[in-house]
């Protein structure tokens, strides 16, 4: 039988059981502060990278309104410029002026004369077409083709002429209506006038393409 038999003090054992203890919680906390910067470290690489994608959003939030503008105005342009190639179709493949001559004098009553037949240009002075006299439209020669000058284009023409009284007016103008390939017409004015040995009454229609 072995007997031990322990000489160190009780003091000497509690002081090196403490500094057990006081390494074992240096090893802890040493531990905890690596584990802090390395979060730290983690958290300041998450942090950068989250204002950088910021920044990239907010970039690309710009350029999606800059696009978006210059979209919008693009959009503008091509209406404008459908609106115009359209209008200058029309121009180009329906009125001809021996046509709307020819159409003029199919729906003209024998009551009625025209005096004067010109465009009626949208802007500044367009070229002028027109046909003035006391004769009427059936007896006038066909006229060549609506032209445009550089300041504007034709969107119509205006009528001038006399009339023996105002129901043979609105005849007229209802048979213009009524015409498909043309625009709604709108009376102007009318007034009584001395007409060769009596009176007539003047009236003047603008028409507008459709």
């Amino acid at each position: 039988m072995t007997v031990q038999v322990n000489f160190l003090p009780k003091a000497y054992q509690r002081r090196c059981r403490r500094s057990r203890r006081i390494q074992r919680w240096a090893i802890v906390c040493a531990a905890v502060v690596v584990a802090q910067g390395l979060s730290a470290h983690f958290l300041a690489v998450t942090a950068k990278d989250v204002r950088d994608s910021r920044g990239r959003l907010a970039s690309m939030e710009r350029d999606i309104q800059d696009m978006n503008i210059q979209l919008a105005r693009l959009t503008a342009q091509q209406r404008d410029l459908s609106r115009r190639v359209q209008l200058v179709d029309r121009l180009g493949r329906k009125h001809q002026w021996s046509d709307v001559l020819t159409t003029l004098a199919g729906h003209m009553p024998p009551t009625i004369t025209l005096t004067d037949l010109r465009t009626d240009p949208p802007k500044g002075q367009a070229t002028q077409t027109s046909t003035t006299g006391g004769a009427s439209a059936k007896n006038t020669a066909p006229a060549g083709r609506n032209t445009r000058t550089e300041s504007g284009t034709a969107t119509g023409f205006v009528i001038t002429g006399v009339a023996t009284d105002h129901e043979s007016i609105a005849h007229f103008m209802q048979a213009l209506n009524n015409e498909a390939q043309w625009g709604r017409c709108q009376l102007e004015s009318t007034s009584r006038r001395p007409f060769m040995d009596g009176e007539a009454v003047g009236f003047t229609i603008r028409m507008r393409w459709q």
